[in-house]
């Protein structure tokens, strides 16, 4: 099997086990929190203009965060299309949860593009997911901003790395 197959195979059966983890240890279960409310609130009742200034009615002035603010209101919509309610958590947690998982994948990437070797980049993804602060992000609506953030970062890092060695503008 070629090395980037095996890669990208037991990346996935290691998500799959890693979210059969989660789900037994119960973090499926744990409800929205307070605050959670509030950005939910805020991300429907509010414009486009006062997601990008941060002039939203419950949010500090100075948290200014209009791709979490955009994520929360599509969440929303398309939980109305499945029929779900406004409050349901265990769609933001798999949501928060997917996020997590495509920075994991990504992250090993990177460092298989680096290393042309799976096992190393395996262990890239499982020290992303075995770090403990990445089980607060996924059980806390607010912390989807950390993910986002992360998310962009280790994507920008692989992107330039494929354009410094290919010199293609489509990486640029």
């Amino acid at each position: 099997m070629a090395e980037s197959r095996k890669f990208i195979y037991y990346s996935l059966g290691l998500y799959a086990i890693y979210s059969a983890i989660l789900y037994i240890l119960g973090f499926f279960s744990i409800g929205l929190l307070g605050d959670d409310y509030l950005n939910i609130y805020d991300a429907l009742n509010s414009t486009f203009y006062q997601k990008l200034t941060g002039q939203l009615p419950f949010t500090n002035t100075f948290h200014i965060r209009p791709v979490y603010y955009l994520s929360l209101e599509k969440s929303v919509t398309i939980s109305h299309l499945l029929g779900l309610a406004n409050d349901n958590f265990i769609w933001f947690r798999i949501q928060n949860l997917i996020l997590l998982l495509f920075i994991a994948f990504v992250s090993g990437l990177t460092v298989y593009y680096l290393t042309k070797r799976s096992s190393v980049s395996l262990a890239a993804s499982i020290a992303i997911l075995l770090f403990p602060n990445n089980i607060n992000n996924i059980c806390w609506m607010a912390a989807r901003v950390d993910l986002i953030c992360c998310f962009f970062y280790v994507t920008t890092i692989l992107l330039f790395l494929l354009y410094s060695d290919t010199k293609k503008k489509l990486f640029f």
